[in-house]
């Protein structure tokens, strides 16, 4: 077997990095430069402060608060209960993460109601808030009542004061025409 010569065997190099060592060095990478800028890694924010509630109506309420400090607040959620205490399943309102207000709609009249809020950003949410309760207003003949007023007992009384006042008004309107 003259002429044929045996092909040489070299040993060859090879470097396997793959995807996870391609993962590994870009995270390696953002670490350092996030070292180099003096950025921290962004935390769960705290809660919300000093919830409270005002312009309470029939079927609405406006509910303010303080945002968190720091975290990057992306939203806020509004936890809305339907008894006088923070428990049971809350209706879910979403806010932008700037507002610090809320205007509930849609309520009962003279129904107890409660809420909490959390805020949002990019790792999670925060803890609730405290607890605000209220009751909505309850509107008798035109005229805003609290629930759990008698006022249904001042029409009632309206109406026996104003019987009179109509008989002795057509009393006169007769004898004028007399």
């Amino acid at each position: 077997m003259r002429g044929t010569k045996k092909p040489k065997m070299r040993a060859r190099q090879t470097t396997n990095v793959g995807i996870a060592g391609l993962v590994g060095l870009l995270a390696f990478g953002v670490a350092l430069l996030l070292l180099a800028t003096g950025a921290r890694a962004a935390t769960v924010p705290t809660a919300p402060t000093a919830l409270s509630v005002s312009n309470v109506e029939t079927s609405q309420a406006t509910l303010t608060w303080t945002q968190p400090t720091g975290g990057g607040i992306l939203n806020n959620t509004v936890q809305l209960y339907a008894a006088s205490t923070c428990s049971g399943t809350p209706t879910l309102y979403s806010t932008s993460g700037a507002a610090t207000t809320y205007n509930v709609t849609g309520m009962a009249p003279g129904t107890d109601y409660s809420a909490t809020v959390t805020a949002w950003n990019a790792t999670g949410q925060s803890p609730a808030s405290n607890c605000v309760s209220w009751t909505t207003v309850v509107r008798a003949g035109g005229v805003a009542l609290p629930n759990g007023s008698s006022g249904y007992m001042g029409l009632v009384l309206v109406g026996i004061v104003g019987v009179p006042a109509v008989i002795v008004v057509v009393a006169v309107l007769w004898d004028d025409r007399r």
